[in-house]
């Protein structure tokens, strides 16, 4: 195989079995044991031990205070208008994978118009109301070897791909934040 025939019409995950295989690489496994055992967890006893270990690093985290807190500011938000709800559907990379409960992401894309009002209003309503969908606070862990072969829980990196809708509410967050601090930082802070 060679380079040329890599074409795999915009298929990503082809792509990487294509790149993989002219590499000799291999999809990193994951080989947990019992501590102080040899012998390999079966696949569902490992992923119950990867979900306890990661579960448990939260512990000690205090509770999050169910009222907002004003900082210096009204409780007045701006308000999220449908048209930039859909500026912000269409940017959506289509080709990277859903979160949990998320639609296919290019019918997301294709009818980010018709999204674009009744997100508004859920994204309004959840501002106002000051609660976050819990729906949206769900996510998919994917455990993901630092090194290979992995046998140990702190040889494993957790990555969360969480809903896209929720991003694209959050990020409306940040665009406030960043409207209100903007002034405050130093030209020479920023990266």
């Amino acid at each position: 195989m060679n380079i040329g025939r890599l074409n795999t019409n915009g298929d990503a995950r082809m792509w990487w079995k294509k790149v993989w295989k002219l590499t000799g690489k291999k999809k990193p496994s994951i080989n947990l044991s019992e501590q102080g055992s040899d012998s390999k967890l079966e696949d569902s006893d490992a992923a119950n031990m990867i979900n306890t270990f990661f579960a448990d690093l939260t512990n000690d985290f205090p509770e999050i205070q169910s009222r907002w807190s004003s900082y210096g500011h009204s409780d007045v938000l701006p308000t999220v208008t449908p048209e930039s709800v859909a500026k912000k559907l269409l940017s959506i990379q289509s080709h990277k994978a859903p979160g949990p409960n998320d639609p296919y992401l290019k019918i997301i894309k294709m009818f980010a118009h018709s999204f674009a009002i009744p997100l508004a209003n859920i994204f309004n309503a959840s501002f106002g109301q000051k609660v976050f969908p819990k729906l949206w606070k769900e996510f998919r862990l994917a455990p993901i070897p630092k090194v290979e072969p992995c046998t140990n829980l702190d040889e494993i990196r957790p990555i969360a791909l969480t809903s896209t809708i929720s991003k694209i509410q959050e990020s409306y967050v940040v665009d406030w934040m960043y409207d209100d601090i903007e002034s405050k930082i130093c030209p020479s802070d920023t990266i």
